[in-house]
């Protein structure tokens, strides 16, 4: 069982070295998704955020992706969180992650957020008030 979980592990390492958008995730078996959400799980316990985020992101685990999002926002660990609601194109969340940005006083990232949010009204504060 642990030479699988090794080799499962190897072929996702190899995978996750990739730009995300050259990755056709349609070929990945039901299987094998469920074994790489086992593994981004592992990741996690370890704090390989990246890793993790992007092993969910190929396996289209995109209520994993919110939810570990949501998460890190609490932890304040915000570019994680960005990515994670980037990858799950949650515009919801990332407006969150704008918010916690904004309570950092790390006006670039949090007019990055909004600008993926599609938040107008912060867009435009910003704008107004700080990006020149």
């Amino acid at each position: 069982m642990y030479k699988v979980m090794e080799d499962y592990t190897i072929f996702l390492k190899s995978l996750l070295k990739k730009d995300m958008k050259d990755i056709e995730t349609e070929a990945l078996s039901e299987n094998l998704k469920i074994e790489f959400d086992k593994t981004a799980e592992n990741m996690l316990l370890k704090e390989f955020y990246e890793e993790a985020i992007k092993t969910l992101y190929l396996t289209k685990n995109f209520e994993r992706l919110k939810k570990l999002g949501h998460e890190l926002i609490s932890k304040n660990k915000l570019g994680h969180a960005y990515n994670c609601f980037k990858y799950a194109n949650d515009k919801d969340g990332m407006d969150k992650v704008g918010e916690a940005y904004m309570r950092n006083a790390e006006v670039d990232n949090a007019y990055s957020a909004y600008k993926f949010s599609e938040n107008k009204e912060m867009i435009s504060f910003l704008e107004e008030n700080f990006i020149r």
